[in-house]
Formats: structure tokens, sequence, C-alpha cells
């Protein structure tokens, strides 16, 4: 019985040993320190984020992995729902998420679910925008096992090592999240001003004015300019908002 325990216990160790190398492998390759990866996710009725989320967060801190301040806030263990309003909050240079495997899901059906909940979400993220969100399967990621800790870093080194990263640029997206809560919802200039303040973000509603009037059309205009094929709903929705709309709702 010793034995067996002792035998155990190797194995154990071995496949820390293993992890740990692969833990230094990621940090070898990627500069961990200079990337913020999120972690975001949706079922058919709920958009929420977990500190940390599982076999992914485990790998992330490990690997020294920026987080975003919102993900860092969420008490350690717990999940929160996110709103529409804060979904920013959640941004990263890269966004991980999962799909369920098990369920014959597919990461399709993922998006199909945030942009249920949250239409034109791809939009306001700048991790969608540029394809650098990521789509790792749930079966791994929430599993309690070396194996488990082992797929979810290969997954990692294989989907961040190598490749340029687009780094968010803090709030330059305020200007078309802005128009695009004046153009989507019943809001007045000085609502638009009120939620984003309440968000730590300081405009005038005169100033949403101007980017409403100046910008636009400019949006319309490279929405269409990046649709190839088919285009999504959310950039369908945005270029109909922007497209039509423009200089007509002013209050």
């Amino acid at each position: 019985m010793i034995a067996d325990i002792a035998g155990a216990n190797d194995k154990l160790a071995v496949m820390e040993r293993r992890y740990q190398s692969q833990i230094a492998l990621i940090r070898e390759v990627i500069d961990t320190k200079t990337i913020m990866v999120s972690t975001l996710h949706a079922q058919s009725k709920s958009f929420f984020a977990f500190n940390p989320y599982f076999n992914i967060g485990k790998v992330l801190l490990d690997a020294g992995f920026q987080r975003p301040a919102a993900i860092e806030a969420i008490p350690d263990g717990d999940r929160i729902d996110v709103s529409a309003e804060a979904l920013q909050e959640f941004d990263g240079d890269f966004i991980k998420t999962t799909y369920r495997s098990s369920r014959q899901q597919y990461p399709d059906a993922v998006t199909g679910y945030m942009e249920s909940l949250f239409p034109g979400f791809c939009v306001q993220l700048h991790a969608c925008r540029e394809g650098q969100m990521i789509y790792l399967s749930r079966a791994e990621a929430a599993a309690t096992s070396y194996y488990a800790l082992g797929a979810v870093a290969s997954a990692i080194l294989t989907s961040l090592g190598g490749r340029t990263v687009l780094h968010g640029s803090g709030n330059c997206w305020n200007a078309p999240f802005a128009v695009m809560l004046y153009v989507r919802f019943p809001l007045s200039l000085r609502n638009v001003e009120d939620l984003r303040h309440e968000r730590g973000i300081e405009i005038s509603h005169e100033t949403v004015r101007f980017w409403w009037n100046s910008f636009g059309p400019l949006f319309a205009a490279e929405i269409r300019r990046k649709k190839t094929g088919s285009a999504t709903s959310c950039s369908l929705k945005l270029e109909m908002a922007f497209g039509r709309g423009v200089g007509k709702k002013q209050r």
C-alpha cells in the first residue's frame, strides 16, 4: 500500500514538472506580461465571467498574462453576470471563451448566445473585432486533472504563440460605442453622457453630438468596407443604424 502511494506521488510529481515545463515554454515564446487576456462566457440566458475560470484561469495566471481589473475584482472562485453596459470592462487583447463539445455544441453556438443577449457585442469588444476571440472546449477547461491542464496550456500556446498581437487601445472605442448607444437604444445625448459617467468615462453630451455628426458616416463606410461574403448580423445592424440614421436623431 505504501508503495502504491509512493508510486502515485511519483506520477503526480512527474505530471507537475511536465506542466511547469509547459508554463515555462509559454513564457519563453510569448511576452505574457504585455498581453491582457480576458475570459467571458455565454449560455442561452446569461453572459458571465469567472475569477478564475477553471484550468484556463490557472494557466493564464501561472503564465503571467494580464487580466482586466473587472475580472480581478470578482471574489476568488466566484462568477458574476455581465451587463451590456459593463461589457467593455471585461475586454482584453484576447478573450478566451468555451463551448460544450460534450453536448455537441460548437463555437458558433456560443457566438449566437452572445449576439442574442447583447446585439452588436462584437463591435464593443476589441478582441472580437480583431479576430482575437478564441474558443476552447469546456471539457478540458473545467476538468480537474493534469492532463486537462496540459491540454489547456498547449491550446493557449498554439493559439497565441507566434502571432501578431493587435493590442487594445484603452478608450479609443468610446466614440463608436457612445454613438451605438445613441442609435440602438431610446437614449438622449444626455443619457449617453450619464451612462458613460457611471463607467468612469467623462464625456459631454455635446461631444456625443459631435461624434454622431462627424463619425457616423465613417463607421458605416468602414463596416461596408470590411464586409466579405456574408456579413455578420453585428455589422449589418450597425450599418443599418449608422447608414440610415445619421443626422436624423438629435436631442
